[in-house]
């Protein structure tokens, strides 16, 4: 039922150890070929809490090991994943994730 509304294909990054250097983030992919359907929450560019600009989506897909602070790739653009929640409708578990591209 829900599973038939995943339209796309994306991978799942996550933060990885880098030993004895400080302040450096680096993603390694976590996640290959995760079927979903992804949907804008806005309509507009707004602001954050922290002063950055952005566009919020919701990501609908199959229950998998994603979190909050995973990037979602799709395509050539790269979202922070801000909110995972998982659920299940009529017997169908799946996850809801709010996810959001940074804009200058």
């Amino acid at each position: 039922m829900i599973e038939s509304q995943y339209d796309e294909t994306v991978t799942i990054k996550r933060l990885e150890n880098v030993d004895g250097t400080p302040n450096q983030r680096n993603y390694q992919e976590h996640l290959t070929g995760v079927k979903c359907c992804i949907q804008p929450l806005d309509n507009q560019i707004s602001g954050d809490t922290e002063g950055g600009f952005g566009k919020d989506w919701l990501m609908f897909c199959e229950p998998k090991d994603i979190q909050e602070g995973d990037r979602v790739i799709r395509g050539e653009k790269e979202y922070r994943i801000t909110a995972v929640e998982s659920l299940n409708f009529m017997g169908h578990p799946h996850m809801e994730i709010n996810i959001r591209i940074f804009e200058s």
